[in-house]
C-alpha cells in the first residue's frame, strides 16, 4: 500500500492537465455575456441506465419578440463538454457527405411541433442561407495519437492514429444529453399558444489543438482550426441516430459565442417577420 501523499505542485501539475479549468473559464465566460448556466447536471444514461453528468448547460435568451396578437420565443442551449487534449485531434472532411437538408440535422423543439403542420415555419426560415452548421466542410471522422507501445507494453517512438474511447464517450453523451433535454422540454408544450423555436447546440470545447484533414488518396493534407462542424453517427438499439456538434477550440469560444448570438437574432427576425405579416 502506497501511503505517499500527493504533494502541492503535483495537486497543481493534475489540475492542469484535466479540463477543471477549462471548465471554470468557460462557464466565467458564458456567465459574463448574460448566458444561464448550470454545471454538471446529471441524466440517466439510456443504454446503461446509470447516472451520468454533462459538464455545462447553458441557454441564451437573446430574442424575445411580443406583440397583442402573438408570442414569439426563441432560445438557443448550449451543451457543453470540455477537454485538454494533450495531443491535437484531427477531423475528416468528407464533401460527399452533406447531403440532408440542415433542418434534418439540427436538434430543436418548435410549438406548433414540427412536421405536424402541413406548412411550417421552420421549412419558411431557410436556415441554410445563414447558419454556420451549413457547410462545404462537414466532418466525419475523426482520430487522435498516442505512442505506439512494444511486446514489453513500453512506450515507442512511433506514434499511432487511433478512436480514442474517451473521446467517443464524450461525443455519444453530448448526443444522449442533447436528445434527452429535447424530450422533456418538447412533452412540457401540450398547446400551441406560442411560438416557440428552441435549438439546442452541443458542443464540445478543446484546450489543445484542432485539425482539418483533406484526405487526397495516399497523401493527406492538414489544415489548423478553430471551429469544426462534426456529424456524429451512432447506433441505439439497431437505430441510426446522429447529431451535428461543433467542437471549439477555447481561444476561438468568445467568437463562437458572437456567432450563436448573431444566428439567433436572424432567427427571431425571420421569425417575427412571417408572424407579423400574416
Amino acid at each position: 500500500m502506497n501511503d505517499k501523499q500527493i504533494t502541492k505542485k503535483e495537486i497543481k501539475s493534475a489540475l492542469i492537465r484535466s479540463g477543471y479549468l477549462l471548465e471554470s473559464r468557460v462557464a466565467e465566460l458564458l456567465n459574463r455575456k448574460g448566458y444561464f448556466v448550470e454545471s454538471n447536471i446529471a441524466f440517466q444514461d439510456p443504454e446503461t441506465k446509470k447516472s451520468r453528468e454533462i459538464d455545462l448547460f447553458a441557454d441564451y435568451r437573446g430574442v424575445h419578440f411580443y406583440s397583442k396578437q402573438k408570442n414569439v420565443y426563441i432560445s438557443t442551449y448550449l451543451i457543453i463538454e470540455l477537454i485538454n487534449n494533450p495531443q491535437p485531434i484531427v477531423f475528416f472532411i468528407n464533401k460527399s457527405f452533406n447531403l440532408n437538408p440542415l433542418s434534418e440535422k439540427m436538434r430543436f423543439v418548435t410549438t406548433p411541433k414540427y412536421k405536424a403542420a402541413q406548412f411550417h415555419f421552420v421549412d419558411q426560415l431557410h436556415i441554410e442561407e445563414f447558419h454556420h452548421l451549413e457547410t462545404r466542410d462537414l466532418c466525419t471522422q475523426y482520430c487522435s495519437f498516442s505512442k505506439k507501445k512494444a511486446a514489453d507494453k513500453k512506450e515507442t517512438n512511433e506514434w499511432m492514429a487511433s478512436h480514442p474511447d474517451a473521446l467517443h464517450d464524450t461525443f455519444k453523451k453530448l448526443l444522449q444529453f442533447t436528445d434527452y433535454k429535447r424530450n422533456t422540454l418538447e412533452s412540457g408544450f401540450l398547446k400551441n399558444d406560442a411560438t416557440r423555436f428552441f435549438l439546442f447546440q452541443p458542443l464540445l470545447v478543446v484546450q489543445g489543438d484542432v485539425f482539418k484533414a483533406y484526405g487526397l488518396q495516399r497523401s493527406v493534407n492538414l489544415k489548423r482550426s478553430d471551429m469544426i462542424q462534426f456529424e456524429f453517427n451512432y447506433h441505439y438499439h439497431k437505430e441510426p441516430s446522429a447529431i451535428m456538434i461543433d467542437v471549439v477550440t477555447e481561444k476561438s469560444f468568445s467568437s463562437y459565442l458572437e456567432i450563436i448570438e448573431s444566428e439567433s437574432k436572424e432567427i427571431g427576425l425571420r421569425i417575427e417577420k412571417m408572424i407579423f405579416e400574416q
